[in-house]
């Protein structure tokens, strides 16, 4: 059965079962991604590994009820607002890299020209 007959283009949505298992998973499968996300931080791991968890509920929610039906979810404000912290956090990440790369450089031309006490 193609998008066409099934109505998942249109954001009509698919399976009665499947929309209903869906609806109930979702919130459980983000509340066990958040968990996952703040156990990690005092073990080994977890950003990654959370967010993977909480992106495959949305992947879920799409499958579910078509991406028209998922993207009419999250409102224009919100979507502005993402964009906006996502390009706020690679300019920081930008930022950070630079850094970096500026002791790095600092450190390899100190130890380069004996600048700094060196045990050889």
């Amino acid at each position: 059965m193609n998008s066409k007959d099934s109505g998942m283009g249109e954001g009509k949505g698919g399976d009665v079962v499947v929309e209903t298992v869906a609806r109930l998973m979702v919130p459980f499968i983000q509340l066990f991604g958040l968990y996952v996300i703040i156990h990690g931080a005092g073990g080994p791991g977890g950003g990654f590994q959370g967010g993977v968890i909480i992106a495959s509920s949305f992947i879920l929610y799409v499958i579910a009820f078509g991406i028209v039906k998922a993207g009419n979810r999250f409102s224009e404000a919100k979507k502005y607002h993402a964009v906006q912290y996502w390009r706020v956090s690679l300019r920081w990440c930008r930022i950070a890299m630079y850094n970096l790369r500026s002791c790095f450089f600092c450190a390899v031309s100190q130890l380069w020209f004996h600048t700094i006490n060196t045990p050889f």
